[in-house]
């Protein structure tokens, strides 16, 4: 296990070695802000002592989730993560400066979150559900420039899991991402957009 925890250790230090981006092609408008990297990326921040595993909190990596793009993302989170009321100003290089409007249930940048996310396990044929803390989820986004934290516990990694985070854009939403039938008087709603951000820490 210490062997383990400290090659981990390593390698996720080094992300641009050992973790693969995947983002969906960017829309009109939604541009990387740094052109040196992805428009919405995952990287590796310590370790940590407060992942949650589905029953108890151990020891985890802690993960920073950056949207690197002028839109905004949105994510399944435990319920009554979003403040209230979204912060008026924001942290950013250094100054605080006044934020644009933003939606409710926008995340503070540098907010820990409980993310709902997927880990796929080499030769099994079903994804697991992990990462938030109870059995009801809410729509949480995090607006262009910002970043989060989420924690992913080692144990998920040294299986050779990967992490997939679901996650979808503004102009997914609602009706404009569903295919609507109506069949005997009923209206059935298809969602049929679906993106995914996968982290692999070797």
């Amino acid at each position: 296990m210490l062997l383990f925890t400290s090659r981990l250790k390593i390698a996720l230090a080094l992300a641009l070695l050992f973790v693969f981006f995947e983002s969906s092609v960017a829309q009109d408008g939604c541009s990387a802000v740094d052109k040196s990297k992805p428009p919405l990326f995952i990287s590796f921040a310590q370790l940590d002592e407060q992942s949650w595993d589905g029953s108890k909190y151990v020891k985890g990596a802690l993960l920073k989730l950056t949207n690197n793009s002028k839109c905004t993302i949105t994510f399944s989170a435990e319920m009554d993560t979003a403040p209230k009321v979204p912060s008026s100003w924001i942290l950013r290089n250094g100054k605080m400066v006044r934020r644009a409007d933003v939606p409710f249930g926008s995340l503070n940048s540098g907010q820990r979150v409980s993310l709902y996310y997927l880990t796929k396990y080499p030769n099994k044929k079903y994804l697991v559900i992990g990462g938030f803390g109870g059995d009801v989820l809410e729509t949480v986004y995090l607006n262009g420039g910002d970043h989060a934290f989420f924690d992913v516990p080692l144990a998920k990694f040294k299986r050779g899991g990967e992490i997939l985070l679901p996650y979808t854009y503004s102009w997914d939403e609602g009706e404009r991402g569903q295919i609507i039938a109506k069949e005997n008087g009923y209206v059935r709603r298809y969602e049929t957009v679906e993106h995914y951000l996968r982290f692999v820490g070797e």
